[in-house]
């Protein structure tokens, strides 16, 4: 490492007002970070004061070489500072001593303050005379980190740049600053690299770090572990969101596992970045999600970490139209990995299909009803546009039930979105709601209304204890830590602009203290709300889907409807063969969602001209007609209304009878989105292979397929 930086790391552990006690254990070593004592307390404050005087506790010296002095019989003065970084001299540099001397100041740079001058002298500003001194002087003005009411995080990176890539470590110093009320001092040499999504773009950007041994740092979490993250935030003003959720998940006993957090202050390479929240990784081991993974290499039913998360880019599938990625390990054998994500899948399938009907005892051997009860309030309080959209965990025990959570990615919540989220008013994770078309996981065991019972008891049963507090734990941290929350914004001077999906009444916030007194304002009318939604008499019964696409959906008329209702879905569980080609539709919209009794999923095959699916079902049916439901925009978008179709059957997809023959398609297909149209088949029998032929001059686009009889 540098020089400077190892003479900071000495630095720092020569100053360091308390002992960190290193533990050993059999496996690996642990660094603890206990509760401070009275005695250490006493010993920091004492520290702080030495402090004061005009010398850097904390800010290590450039080690600046004294300037050489003309040799012309005259006097000078050299002004120079300890740390570039942190701040300058106005009038630095070598000055003559005269009787009538110009004015120097010390000006500290964003994050630092002015401690004092190297000959003691503490006013920011200083005129040295010639009749003062008796030879010439070496003046260096002393700074040091303007420590407010939050720790100090310090990131020197091995090649003092900054950290470009989200894939690729470089090697970087990692240092602790105590704040008054945690007195932790700590250095360790860490990899680090970036992190995240949509919010990589942004000039402040989120980290990730891998320490040599697992650390807890701060003692946040339940046990230690070499990864932790550094969050940015920036399209939260109020720098609470993410915490103020993952603090409420960690409340509940069924959430196993829930990220602990707090906001730090970050330097990187000298430079004040601003507002951090220091938080654990959602990751498999036995200090986060425990699921046991022993036996990986060879075989399948151990244990799975899975992310619903529409940027995944490697060991995905794909389930009722959504993505998941698995984050823990697979085998290294092709064969098995194959056979390890069927599993998972297969697992997950069976696990939707159950929340489907709806059965509680099939679910329970299944899922883990405590979990998704206490996930499922969590986040219908804070209104998470994501959920269904990206960073949503699910984890199955091996060979146990599959979990929902750990819950994370909250900073377009509670408020902060502006399609529906914005408000506190409004039932949305029950319902197919949010990015993504809402989070089956939810809106699904929310039709049931055994489950809906089990989330108002379980309300009931936390909301004094847990719920109702908090809105003043957010007014008790913002007003707390003001000064270091106010300081962000100076850096990042983002009051009054949309750098997400703020909406006009954040926009119009332009204090620190407006925004997290909105938040807390916005979270105890939400719990209001809810508190009397939940409470209404017809509650369990009542149909929750306030304008979602199922809700929406209908039938080209009532002649249709009632010939609907009369027939029964044959369908069943359907299994699609084989798409024309290789192509399976655009990304996401697969001929899987024509099947998923998911209106808000679609089918769209991205080519014109002829194209065809075939799909088998679970049992032979003997059907007498078929629907089709229109997709989401179809009243814009008419055209993606076939002009023409063929349907075939087969009982031994081997000999195939031609069953639907139909030329003119858009004059049978209404304009309008989510409509189911029926059809009489032209030809009865009993068939298991279907065959549908599409023929249109634009793209074709379906929300639901189904077979009836």
């Amino acid at each position: 490492m540098k020089k400077r930086n190892l003479i900071k790391h000495l630095s720092l552990i020569l100053c360091s007002a308390v002992m960190i006690p290193v533990l050993l254990s059999c496996a690996e070593q642990v660094t603890e970070f206990p509760a401070p004592s009275p005695d250490a307390v006493d010993t920091a404050q004492q520290a702080d004061e030495e402090a004061s005087s005009p010398a850097s506790k904390y800010l290590s010296s450039d080690g600046i070489i004294e300037e050489q002095f003309p040799d012309d019989g005259k006097k000078y003065v050299y002004y120079t500072v300890n740390n570039k970084a942190a701040g300058k001299v106005r009038g630095a540099g070598i000055r003559e001593l005269t009787s009538s001397p110009s004015r120097v100041e010390a000006i500290p740079n964003l994050g630092y303050k002015f401690v004092g001058w190297s000959d003691g002298k503490t006013e920011e500003t200083r005129m040295d005379y010639l009749e003062d001194n008796d030879g010439n002087l070496v003046v260096t003005a002393i700074f040091d980190y303007d420590k407010l009411e939050m720790p100090i995080i310090t990131i020197d990176t091995e090649t003092g740049k900054d950290v470009k890539s989200k894939t690729e470590y470089i090697q970087a110093d990692f240092s602790i600053i105590g704040a008054p009320d945690k007195m932790y001092e700590f250095s360790e040499t860490i990899q680090i690299r970036g992190r995240g999504n949509n919010t990589w773009g942004y000039e402040k950007k989120s980290y990730k770090m891998k320490f040599p041994k697992k650390v807890n740092l701060f003692g946040l979490g339940t046990g230690a572990d070499k990864v932790w993250v550094l969050l940015a935030n920036v399209c939260d003003q109020s720098l609470q969101r993410n915490h103020v959720a993952l603090d409420l998940a960690s409340s509940f006993s069924g959430v196993a596992f829930s990220p602990a957090s707090m906001s730090v202050d970050v330097y990187l390479n000298g430079e004040y970045r601003g507002v951090y929240l220091l938080a654990e990784e959602i990751r498999d081991s036995k200090a986060r999600v425990v699921i046991d993974t022993k036996g990986f290499e060879t075989e399948t039913d151990i244990g799975y970490l899975v992310e619903l998360s529409s940027y995944s880019d490697k060991d995905k599938f794909y389930l009722n139209n959504r993505q998941y990625m698995i984050h823990s390990d697979l085998s290294s054998d092709s064969s098995v990995k194959k056979a390890q994500m069927q599993f998972i899948s297969d697992y997950m399938a069976e696990c939707y299909e159950a929340l489907k009907r709806g059965n509680r005892s099939e679910i329970e051997k299944l899922m883990d009803i405590d979990s998704m009860v206490d996930t499922y309030i969590t986040e219908e309080i804070v209104k998470n546009l994501d959920t269904g959209w990206d960073s949503y965990y699910l984890y199955k025990e091996k060979g146990g039930k599959l979990f929902l959570g750990p819950l994370w990615d909250f900073d377009l919540s509670l408020g902060n979105a502006n399609e529906g989220e914005e408000t506190y008013y409004g039932i949305f994770t029950a319902v197919r709601k949010g990015s993504g078309g809402g989070n089956p996981w939810y809106y699904r065991p929310m039709e049931i209304e055994w489950f809906r019972k089990l989330v108002v008891e379980r309300w009931d049963e936390v909301k004094e204890s847990i719920i109702d507090k908090i809105p003043q734990s957010i007014l008790d941290e913002g007003s707390s830590k003001y000064k270091a929350y106010a300081r962000n914004f100076v850096r990042w001077q983002i009051f009054g602009t949309t750098q997400n999906r703020e909406t006009e009444a954040i926009r119009n916030l332009r204090t620190y203290k407006e925004h997290y007194e909105y938040l807390a304002e916005w979270v105890r009318q939400r719990i209001e709300w809810l508190d009397k939604f939940y409470h209404q008499d017809d509650f369990l019964t009542m149909d929750l889907e306030g304008g979602g696409a199922k809700a929406s959906s209908g039938f080209a008329d009532d002649k249709t409807k009632k010939l609907f209702e009369s027939l029964e879905n044959l369908s069943g569980k359907v299994k699609v063969d084989k798409i024309n080609g290789s192509i399976d539709g655009f990304d996401g919209e697969s001929v899987n969602n024509a099947f998923d009794d998911e209106p808000a999923t679609k089918y769209c095959w991205p080519s014109y001209g002829e194209s065809q699916i075939t799909f088998r079902t679970k049992d032979v049916i003997s059907p007498t007609h078929y629907a089709f439901m229109t997709a989401n925009d179809t009243s814009s978008y008419s055209v993606r209304n076939p002009q023409k179709w063929k349907i075939y059957g087969s009982s031994d997809n081997k000999n195939w009878e031609l069953i639907a023959d139909v030329n003119d398609g858009r004059s049978l297909l209404k304009a309008a989105d989510f409509t189911w149209h029926v059809f009489k088949l032209d030809k009865k029998g009993s068939y298991r292979y279907f065959r549908i032929w599409f023929d249109n001059d634009d793209i074709i686009q379906f929300s639901e397929i189904a077979m009836l009889g």
